[in-house]
């Protein structure tokens, strides 16, 4: 499709003042891809991938 996508693998979403988190097998980022590419995502300022509708 063309699509640019940032691709977070397995990772530990921590948010902070939470006492949980979570840790999807992959996540993505396709529509706010050019907010977080080539760097780093920080989710206290950055927006979170978005949740999987299953």
């Amino acid at each position: 499709m063309g699509l640019r996508i940032k691709t977070m693998g397995s990772t530990t979403m921590n948010y902070p003042g939470l006492r949980k988190g979570a840790e999807p097998d992959n996540a993505y980022y396709l529509q706010n891809q050019p907010l977080v590419k080539g760097r780093n995502v920080v989710f206290g300022a950055d927006p979170p991938p978005p949740r999987s509708s299953r």
